[in-house]
């Protein structure tokens, strides 16, 4: 189940607002089971008992309004903002098939040998008897968050100060932040036979991670005209450093802060008689200490973050609409946009994966070494896509419409895996839509009947590197449905 209370306050005075903002979120889910080798037979599954998230927020902003002493110069928010959250999984299982003669000879099957027999070198008298049994395999962790921050953003009207022809905006802003991760409750376990109760073997203690983080942004907007803005900015923005949540054999990993520093130059437009919008923005962006996800048998089938010390990203990207003919057909109208993105890691030498040959896992602690994925392509950015639509609206009688709408998006292929290995590439897709929808207004109805994938397209929804190889889900088929929207 899933909830969210959250609740607000103003109070208006003479020279500011104040507002108070608190909210209260949990998402918990209670079963889930698993299977990791996709397999028809379960060579190993896991089950997290429970996984939750729960997040507690505080924000408390000083905005300035129209009687702010020198509005007319400078308007500005400021403000307190506190977090307290924690998740995870209290209890993950990890049951793992019999004996190496079931297991077969795979580089799979080697490393769940392996596993098991670290589990029974540490379970001792636990799981004897169990040589030719299956056996499961207990953990779980707990990471908690609180963080404190205090931030101000200031807009600066150039035009009014220094009495410039055009109107001009200088933005400041900066953020002080300090948030503390922490991981309870890290241990390995294993359920004893008969019982089936949990027998804590080994617990894992860490000290809490802290840092102290700085984000900042300054832009500069220039209105020339009231149709155009040309913009250019710099930011810098933080993630803190945490721990990977699972870990069955020994203490768990740190992971370091991921500092993001983008610089954008870009122009919003609207033309021709405000019938044409359009907007194109060119960026570039630095990565330290990029997060990167990798599973296996070792972190109980849930993702384990790793960094990628160095990454970079620059392109450009624009989106449209345009009302073609406002006055013979006022109700059609083109959208689209379009994205090229060139991404690669510059600084990545320790990366972990899989051999896609052997299927052999690389990477710290496992059989083969570390590879240097340097100069290749992030994972699952694309280096071209679009979208492009049409619509048409037709107005009824009695104020009803008809709209009708086709589409397409396409992507360039992209890899699942930093090594970049052609096994693992999404190829280029480009997928068609369409629709018609019914607007009754008086009565406050929509109806639609759609179409999505009308070509039958194929590609890969999500693709995860496992021991066992590719666990890979398909994108959806050609489907058709019909839905209705009541507004009252």
């Amino acid at each position: 189940y899933n909830y969210l209370f959250s609740a607000g306050g103003d109070l208006r005075l003479a020279w500011a607002d104040i507002k108070l903002i608190a909210s209260d979120q949990k998402a918990l889910a209670t079963y889930a089971n698993y299977d990791y080798d996709g397999s028809i037979t379960p060579f190993v599954s896991f089950r997290p008992v429970e996984q939750y998230g729960e997040q507690k927020t505080l924000e408390l902003q000083l905005l300035s309004n129209a009687d702010t002493p020198y509005a007319e110069l400078i308007s500005f928010v400021a403000g307190l903002y506190y977090l307290e959250g924690d998740g995870g999984f209290p209890t993950l299982e990890l049951n793992v098939i019999a004996n190496s003669g079931l297991l077969g000879t795979g580089p799979l099957f080697s490393e769940l040998q392996a596993f098991r027999n670290n589990l029974m070198a540490i379970a001792g008298p636990v799981l004897s008897g169990l040589a030719n049994e299956p056996i499961t395999a207990v953990s779980g962790g707990i990471l908690t968050s609180e963080s404190l921050s205090a931030y101000v953003q200031g807009t600066i009207h150039l035009q009014q100060m220094f009495a410039l022809r055009d109107q001009v905006n200088l933005i400041l802003g900066l953020r002080v932040q300090e948030e503390t991760r922490g991981l309870e409750d890290n241990r390995l376990g294993a359920l004893a036979p008969i019982t089936n109760e949990e027998v804590t073997l080994l617990r894992f203690s860490v000290d809490d991670v802290s840092e102290i983080q700085l984000p900042y942004k300054v832009a500069l907007q220039w209105f020339p005209s009231d149709t155009v803005q040309i913009y250019g900015g710099v930011s810098r923005g933080f993630t803190a450093p945490t721990y990977n949540t699972v870990n069955f054999f020994s203490a768990p990993d740190r992971l370091k802060a991921q500092r993001t520093d983008s610089y954008e130059l870009g122009i919003k437009t609207q033309l021709f008689d405000q019938t044409l919008t359009l907007n194109a923005a060119s960026f570039y962006i630095k990565q330290k200490e990029l997060l990167t996800a990798f599973a296996s048998v070792t972190s109980g089938g849930v993702v384990r973050f790793d960094n990628a010390k160095a990454a970079r990203i620059y392109g450009f990207e624009f989106d449209a609409a345009w009302q073609i003919m406002p006055e013979l057909n006022p109700g059609l109208a083109v959208i689209g946009s379009f994205s090229y993105l060139n991404a690669e890691y510059t600084d990545y030498k320790n990366a972990r994966g899989y051999d896609a040959l052997t299927g052999v896992s690389f990477g710290e602690g496992a059989p083969l070494p570390a590879r240097d994925v340097s100069g290749n392509k992030i994972v699952r950015t694309p280096p071209i896509s679009y979208n492009i639509g049409i619509n048409q609206s037709i107005e009824l009688a009695n104020a009803d419409r008809l709209e009708l709408a086709v589409d397409t998006n396409y992507s360039a292929e992209f890899y699942f895996d930093p090594a970049n290995q052609k096994e693992f590439e999404n190829p280029a897709f480009q997928i068609f839509d369409a629709r018609a929808t019914y607007f009754h207004e008086r009565l406050g109805l929509e109806l639609t009947g759609f179409v999505r994938n009308l070509t039958k397209e194929k590609y890969y929804a999500s693709l995860f590197l496992l021991d066992p190889g590719m666990n890979v889900t398909l994108n959806a088929p050609r489907t058709y449905g019909v839905r209705l929207k009541y507004t009252f």
